[in-house]
């Protein structure tokens, strides 16, 4: 039985983002950070033992875990030195933890009943590693440099010329034992040096380890504040933590579902919602009209605003096209 998962929270190269004052993996979503929302499916499959692998510069993230989140669940932290790699970091991880695990991205998300499918297909006799694939990808503004594609039983690399019927890869896998006593034993000897979980699999598909694939029906991996938007809007139509805490004047109208989060002024007359999330700290002018939207802290929608499809940030806006 799988009891650990490694959640790489480091920033992800090719994250692109105006949201230049949060570390990237404490990214809002629906008022969490995203690390904490792609840990909670985890969760819900059943870990209660993690390892955050971190920057150097992202000592909120351990702050933030350590402070707020599930109380009978055990963290530890490993810092990712600006010299090291991720290959290097997880072969030193699997000296200490030399049995399986599950690795997640902080910005990888599939459907939510995913992870308990992927723990139970890694738990089969003789399995070495285990890869989610998906058919469809939600990002808005996907990257092609990011894109990696499984097909046939092996790894590609090059989205534009991706075979017929490959498969989207997401950073979300089961590192069975065969794959533990590989990064442990070979992985520094050979040097290889890679921060891209698929990097790591190519290499040991061509060392002799076997791969296999478990596929969900779509994944979203947040690269862009588009992406920052679609997978708010994925969370409140799970129904996850559409909560509305902040007092509302009687004419205001909601239409399900929303969060609003604490410290959130709405004025009269204003329509919110579907699909929108107010983050604490932001202000809607009377009578505006909101829908598939996420307005940030210290954000300000102006009186008779008819915003759609859009992420509002105190610097300015980003619509959906």
């Amino acid at each position: 039985m799988i009891e650990l998962a490694v959640v790489v929270a480091l920033n992800n190269p090719y994250h692109q983002t105006a949201l230049t004052s949060h570390a990237f993996p404490l990214l809002p979503a629906l008022g969490k950070p995203l690390v904490v929302r792609a840990m909670e499916r985890l969760y819900r499959a059943g870990i209660r033992r993690y390892v955050v692998i971190l920057d150097v510069s992202a000592g909120s993230v351990a702050s933030y875990l350590t402070a707020s989140w599930m109380p009978n669940v055990s963290v530890e932290f490993v810092v990712l030195e600006h010299h090291e790699s991720l290959t290097r970091t997880l072969s030193e991880l699997c000296h200490r933890h030399p049995e399986p695990f599950l690795l997640c991205g902080y910005d990888t998300f599939v459907h939510p009943n995913h992870p308990e499918r992927l723990l139970r297909q890694a738990e089969g006799e003789g399995v070495q590693a285990v890869l989610t694939v998906a058919p469809v990808l939600l990002n808005r503004t996907p990257d092609a440099g990011a894109q990696r594609w499984w097909a046939n039983g092996a790894i590609f690399e090059d989205a534009l010329i991706a075979p017929t019927g490959a498969l989207h890869v997401a950073n979300l896998a089961v590192f069975g034992q065969g794959m533990v006593d590989y990064l442990a034993n070979a992985t520094v000897k050979t040097g290889v040096l890679s921060n891209h979980l698929s990097d790591i699999f190519v290499r040991y598909i061509r060392s002799g380890g076997t791969v296999t694939a478990a596929e969900t029906s779509w994944m979203l991996q947040v690269q862009s504040d588009l992406d920052l938007l679609a997978v708010n809007k994925l969370l409140m139509d799970e129904g996850v933590d559409t909560h509305i805490l902040t007092d509302l004047a009687s004419s205001v109208q909601i239409v399900p579902p929303v969060r609003i989060d604490p410290r959130v002024s709405i004025g009269q007359g204003a329509k919110i919602g579907p699909r929108v999330y107010l983050e604490a700290g932001c202000s809607v002018g009377h009578h505006a009209q909101l829908s598939h939207t996420v307005v940030l802290a210290q954000s300000v929608v102006p009186a008779n605003s008819q915003i759609h499809e859009t992420l509002v940030y105190p610097q300015g806006r980003l619509v959906a096209g």
